[in-house]
């Protein structure tokens, strides 16, 4: 899975109103692997473009958000392997009612590649919510969820493939000093697919000690 990411982009916006601009962006990208081809025999080795326009509004501080949709297109080397292409969107958004609590929805939806004898990439559709509340000067919650859609380019008349994720996740961090701080955590995924013997349910558990400088 060793390879080299390059991504190029231009972005042109205008203030048409106080806390409101439009935009539109063009992007590039290249994905070259350093075993090519590889065990399988497949070269993966691919490049695409994405162009999107959109929004981004600020309602005085408290609310914001910036949203844009488009369509991206990714071709890969190999001719076993299909382009990827389609819509392509986005949403982030920040919501701060409280000094000590900050809300961010987003919603993103990108091409990733895959190490599947099956398919070369995926369009991955995810949407989720971050909540941090500070509810001590030293202690943050976190609360975390998402549902991601896997949509896998299949070769070979191979048999399509769809994996949905749904992760909750919450922390809590507790500063020990200035510079040290400790966290627990639990996340819990739950994968369905539409193939056999492929859904599974994880469990972590994660106590973290770390240093900040």
């Amino acid at each position: 899975r060793d390879r080299n990411e390059w991504r190029e982009a231009l972005r042109l916006g205008y203030d048409f109103s106080p806390g409101y601009t439009v935009w539109a962006r063009g992007s590039l990208n290249q994905r070259n692997y350093i075993y090519t081809p590889d065990s399988q025999g497949f070269v993966r080795n691919n490049y695409g473009y994405d162009i999107v326009g959109g929004v981004a509004v600020d309602l005085g501080g408290i609310t914001s958000f910036e949203a844009f949709a488009g369509y991206l297109t990714q071709y890969y080397y190999d001719p076993a392997f299909p382009t990827v292409q389609g819509p392509m969107f986005g949403l982030v958004g920040y919501w701060n009612p409280l000094k000590e609590l900050m809300v961010k929805p987003y919603v993103r939806r990108a091409v990733e590649d895959t190490s599947l004898t099956t398919a070369a990439g995926y369009l991955s559709t995810t949407a989720g919510l971050d909540v941090e509340y500070q509810a001590r000067p030293n202690i943050k919650v976190i609360a975390h969820g998402d549902y991601a859609w896997a949509n896998f380019y299949m070769i070979n008349n191979n048999p399509w493939q769809q994996d949905q994720y749904l992760t909750l996740r919450a922390a809590v961090n507790y500063d020990l000093t200035r510079n040290l701080y400790t966290g627990l955590s639990y996340q819990w995924v739950n994968k369905i697919s539409n193939l056999q013997n492929a859904n599974y349910n994880q469990n972590i558990v994660m106590l973290r000690l770390g240093s900040r400088f």
